[in-house]
């Protein structure tokens, strides 16, 4: 009897969460039996020992994998999945890349955070070839050294991007020279540095739609830069961790912003001790902004 037998075949939405004890998920011996033929939204969460879980889906159009930091496949049908439109991947450090992500003609939100080795060679291709990203976060791949400058030029729907955490022997960024490109799309900007950089990008100053900017971990950034004054269109600035940072750009040019309702400043030590109420050096370059946090205080 060639009958195929479908298990959960009315299925959508599958989570696994917290299964600290879970090792394997096999796929089905049989030949002829397919798991969730319309799965649409897989979560799995905090799977400590899940070493993999063979994704042969091709409904999906959601798919977020965190905290598993065994899991070393997920399977090659991810490749082809047409329909996935988020694929969140974090906290997996030992997982292996899919033979390609060229494929996702459908993706508009991508999260490569702390995966295995092997990811970053993907992603030329994938930034070549999709131009309907609406969101990307690509950060903490040691082993991400390079990709084309132009890799962002063919983003034009792209709002939301995070980048950062890479090798601490790298100079710079290592594909942002194209960022000017996203001047019109980007609103959301996060950056995660490293101890070897001693500036911002200056081709952010060209992101005149840009609304919320995080500075995340620049270890050699004393003073932030005048042309922020630039970003005519920033309403939320986010500084954390920067060690060393000490100096805010001039009265002037903070007040230009004029759009900028909030400031968060999170464990910087030295600019938050100048930036004290009344008192600190830096304090009149913010005082007119609505809402203002140091470490989360108001």
């Amino acid at each position: 009897m060639n009958k195929v037998i479908k298990v959960f075949p009315a299925l959508k939405k599958f989570t696994l969460s917290g299964m600290a004890r879970l090792e394997e998920w096999t796929a089905m011996a049989a030949t002829k039996t397919i798991m969730f033929p319309c799965l649409e939204e897989l979560n799995i969460w905090d799977c400590p020992l899940l070493k993999s879980v063979p994704l042969t889906c091709s409904s999906l159009e959601e798919v977020s994998i965190s905290g598993c930091k065994k899991l070393s496949k997920i399977g090659d049908g991810l490749s082809t999945s047409t329909y996935l439109k988020d694929l969140d991947l974090y906290g997996c450090p030992n997982l292996k890349p899919i033979p390609s992500l060229d494929g996702l003609s459908s993706l508009t939100g991508l999260n490569l955070d702390n995966v295995g080795d092997g990811w970053s060679c993907l992603l030329p291709n994938m930034l070549r070839s999709n131009t309907s990203l609406r969101s990307l976060r690509i950060s903490n791949l040691p082993d991400l050294i390079w990709i084309p400058d132009d890799s962002l030029g063919r983003l034009n729907c792209l709002g939301g991007l995070t980048v950062g955490g890479f090798s601490e022997e790298l100079q710079e960024f290592p594909f942002l020279g194209s960022i000017q490109y996203l001047s019109a799309s980007l609103r959301v900007l996060e950056l995660i540095g490293w101890k070897k950089l001693q500036s911002l990008l200056p081709q952010l100053q060209f992101l005149t739609a840009l609304e919320d900017l995080k500075i995340v971990e620049f270890q050699g950034i004393e003073a932030l830069p005048e042309w922020l004054g630039n970003l005519s269109s920033l309403r939320r600035l986010t500084i954390c961790s920067c060690n060393i940072l000490m100096y805010l750009p001039s009265v002037d040019v903070m007040r230009s912003l004029s759009k900028l309702e909030q400031i968060c400043i999170n464990d910087c030590l030295r600019l938050m001790t100048r930036c004290e109420r009344e008192s600190g050096p830096e304090w009149s370059k913010i005082s007119h902004i609505p809402r203002i946090y140091i470490n989360d205080r108001r």
